[in-house]
């Protein structure tokens, strides 16, 4: 399976509320507190954001929580076609432990029905 870069699609999705909801990179920059030029790189693909920045981004749109969802979908493509994933993290040990810290499993759940099947 070969992953799409996940940022690249949230900043197609992030672009498409924005310009639908009329908002400037400016006005929405400032609602967040990001400089334009990153939400400009955010929302080519040049630079990746964290989920928490995704979900600030999201919510200085007030977007509806089905547009955040479909923001956040991990894709895949593979011999069943594209596959779609929620991405969660688990981190492992104490804080100040650099090691231990470091140690974080990523946990996919289908998205949607078609990927379910793929598995099933």
């Amino acid at each position: 399976m070969h992953a799409h870069a996940p940022t690249k699609h949230a900043g197609i999705c992030l672009r498409d509320l924005r310009s639908r909801r009329k908002v400037s990179q400016l006005d929405l920059a400032l609602r967040v507190g990001v400089s334009q030029r990153h939400l400009s790189c955010i929302e080519t693909g040049k630079a990746s954001a964290s989920k928490d920045m995704l979900l600030a981004l999201l919510e200085g749109l007030d977007a509806p929580l089905s547009e955040r969802n479909e923001t956040l979908v991990t894709r895949f493509k593979s011999t069943a076609g594209e596959l779609r994933f929620i991405s969660t993290f688990t981190s492992f040990g104490a804080p100040l432990d650099i090691t231990a810290a470091s140690l974080r499993i990523e946990h996919l759940f289908p998205a949607d029905d078609a990927t379910r099947k793929v598995f099933s």
